[in-house]
Protein backbone atom coordinates (compact mmCIF):
# COMPACT_ATOMS: atom_id res chain seq x y z
CA UNK A 1 0.00 0.00 0.00
CA UNK A 2 2.90 2.35 0.74
CA UNK A 3 4.13 1.91 -2.85
CA UNK A 4 0.79 3.18 -4.24
CA UNK A 5 0.90 6.18 -1.94
CA UNK A 6 4.41 6.98 -3.11
CA UNK A 7 3.40 6.61 -6.77
CA UNK A 8 0.29 8.75 -6.22
CA UNK A 9 2.33 11.42 -4.40
CA UNK A 10 4.95 11.46 -7.17
CA UNK A 11 2.26 11.70 -9.84
CA UNK A 12 0.51 14.57 -8.04
CA UNK A 13 3.82 16.35 -7.56
CA UNK A 14 4.60 15.94 -11.27
CA UNK A 15 1.16 17.23 -12.29
CA UNK A 16 1.45 20.23 -9.97
CA UNK A 17 4.85 21.03 -11.45
CA UNK A 18 3.52 20.69 -14.99
CA UNK A 19 0.57 23.00 -14.27
CA UNK A 20 2.82 25.53 -12.53
CA UNK A 21 5.28 25.44 -15.42
CA UNK A 22 2.50 25.88 -17.98
CA UNK A 23 1.09 28.87 -16.10
CA UNK A 24 4.53 30.44 -15.73
CA UNK A 25 5.23 29.92 -19.44
CA UNK A 26 1.88 31.45 -20.36
CA UNK A 27 2.55 34.48 -18.16
CA UNK A 28 6.04 34.93 -19.55
CA UNK A 29 4.89 34.71 -23.17
CA UNK A 30 2.04 37.17 -22.49
CA UNK A 31 4.51 39.64 -20.96
CA UNK A 32 6.86 39.19 -23.91
CA UNK A 33 4.00 39.76 -26.35
CA UNK A 34 3.03 42.94 -24.51
CA UNK A 35 6.64 44.19 -24.67
CA UNK A 36 6.79 43.39 -28.38
CA UNK A 37 3.54 45.25 -29.03
CA UNK A 38 4.73 48.23 -26.97
CA UNK A 39 8.04 48.27 -28.87
CA UNK A 40 6.15 48.08 -32.18
CA UNK A 41 3.94 50.96 -31.02
CA UNK A 42 6.99 53.06 -30.24
CA UNK A 43 8.52 52.14 -33.58
CA UNK A 44 5.33 53.12 -35.40
CA UNK A 45 5.07 56.35 -33.39
CA UNK A 46 8.67 57.31 -34.18
CA UNK A 47 8.27 56.37 -37.85
CA UNK A 48 5.00 58.30 -38.10
CA UNK A 49 6.78 61.39 -36.85
CA UNK A 50 10.06 61.05 -38.72
CA UNK A 51 9.42 58.53 -41.46
CA UNK A 52 10.63 55.04 -42.16
CA UNK A 53 14.41 54.98 -42.59
CA UNK A 54 14.10 53.50 -46.08
CA UNK A 55 11.61 56.20 -47.05
CA UNK A 56 13.90 58.88 -45.64
CA UNK A 57 16.76 57.36 -47.60
CA UNK A 58 14.74 57.47 -50.80
CA UNK A 59 13.15 60.91 -50.36
CA UNK A 60 16.19 62.67 -48.92
CA UNK A 61 18.79 60.84 -50.95
CA UNK A 62 20.63 59.59 -47.86
CA UNK A 63 23.83 57.68 -48.30
CA UNK A 64 24.14 54.20 -46.83
CA UNK A 65 26.17 55.61 -43.93
CA UNK A 66 23.60 58.34 -43.29
CA UNK A 67 20.78 55.79 -43.37
CA UNK A 68 22.60 53.60 -40.87
CA UNK A 69 23.21 56.58 -38.54
CA UNK A 70 19.58 57.72 -38.86
CA UNK A 71 18.40 54.19 -37.98
CA UNK A 72 20.64 54.30 -34.90
CA UNK A 73 19.20 57.69 -33.93
CA UNK A 74 15.64 56.40 -34.34
CA UNK A 75 16.41 53.29 -32.25
CA UNK A 76 17.96 55.43 -29.51
CA UNK A 77 14.93 57.72 -29.60
CA UNK A 78 12.66 54.69 -29.22
CA UNK A 79 14.62 53.56 -26.16
CA UNK A 80 14.43 57.00 -24.57
CA UNK A 81 10.69 57.25 -25.36
CA UNK A 82 10.16 53.89 -23.66
CA UNK A 83 11.86 55.21 -20.50
CA UNK A 84 9.91 58.48 -20.61
CA UNK A 85 6.64 56.57 -20.95
CA UNK A 86 7.53 54.27 -18.06
CA UNK A 87 8.11 57.27 -15.81
CA UNK A 88 4.99 59.23 -16.74
CA UNK A 89 2.49 56.42 -17.45
CA UNK A 90 1.24 56.16 -13.83
CA UNK A 91 0.66 59.93 -13.69
CA UNK A 92 -1.17 59.90 -17.03
CA UNK A 93 -3.42 57.05 -15.93
CA UNK A 94 -4.14 58.78 -12.61
CA UNK A 95 -5.06 62.01 -14.37
CA UNK A 96 -7.37 60.17 -16.79
CA UNK A 97 -9.04 58.52 -13.80
CA UNK A 98 -9.39 61.86 -12.01
CA UNK A 99 -10.95 63.52 -15.07
CA UNK A 100 -13.38 60.62 -15.56
CA UNK A 101 -14.43 60.76 -11.89
CA UNK A 102 -14.98 64.53 -12.03
CA UNK A 103 -17.12 64.18 -15.15
CA UNK A 104 -19.14 61.37 -13.55
CA UNK A 105 -19.77 63.59 -10.50
CA UNK A 106 -21.53 66.07 -12.80
CA UNK A 107 -23.84 63.51 -14.40
CA UNK A 108 -27.26 62.14 -13.51
CA UNK A 109 -27.55 58.36 -12.96
CA UNK A 110 -28.86 57.89 -16.51
CA UNK A 111 -26.07 60.04 -17.94
CA UNK A 112 -23.51 58.09 -15.91
CA UNK A 113 -24.59 54.79 -17.44
CA UNK A 114 -24.49 56.29 -20.94
CA UNK A 115 -21.11 57.86 -20.18
CA UNK A 116 -19.77 54.48 -19.08
CA UNK A 117 -20.99 52.98 -22.36
CA UNK A 118 -19.24 55.78 -24.28
CA UNK A 119 -16.03 55.08 -22.35
CA UNK A 120 -16.27 51.35 -23.15
CA UNK A 121 -16.63 52.11 -26.86
CA UNK A 122 -13.77 54.58 -26.67
CA UNK A 123 -11.50 52.00 -25.00
CA UNK A 124 -12.51 49.47 -27.64
CA UNK A 125 -11.69 51.88 -30.48
CA UNK A 126 -8.40 52.74 -28.79
CA UNK A 127 -7.42 49.08 -28.49
CA UNK A 128 -8.36 48.46 -32.14
CA UNK A 129 -6.37 51.47 -33.24
CA UNK A 130 -3.40 50.32 -31.17
CA UNK A 131 -3.51 46.95 -32.89
CA UNK A 132 -3.79 48.39 -36.40
CA UNK A 133 -1.82 51.63 -36.14
CA UNK A 134 -0.69 52.65 -32.67
CA UNK A 135 0.20 56.20 -33.60
CA UNK A 136 -2.30 58.92 -34.47
CA UNK A 137 -2.10 60.48 -37.90
CA UNK A 138 0.41 63.35 -37.98
CA UNK A 139 -2.30 65.88 -38.89
CA UNK A 140 -4.51 64.93 -35.93
CA UNK A 141 -3.33 65.35 -32.32
CA UNK A 142 -3.47 62.31 -30.06
CA UNK A 143 -6.88 61.88 -28.48
CA UNK A 144 -8.61 64.26 -30.91
CA UNK A 145 -11.88 63.01 -32.27
CA UNK A 146 -14.49 64.54 -34.51
CA UNK A 147 -17.34 65.95 -32.49
CA UNK A 148 -20.89 65.80 -33.64
CA UNK A 149 -23.33 68.46 -32.36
Amino acid sequence: MKLWKAILAATLLFLCGAVTGALAYRGATAAAAARTQRDASLKDWIETRFGDPSRLQQELGLTTDQTRRVETILNEGRSRMREVWKSCQPQVREEVKRVRERIEAELSPDQKSRFEELMKRSRSRFKQAETKSPAPAPSQPAGAEKSHP
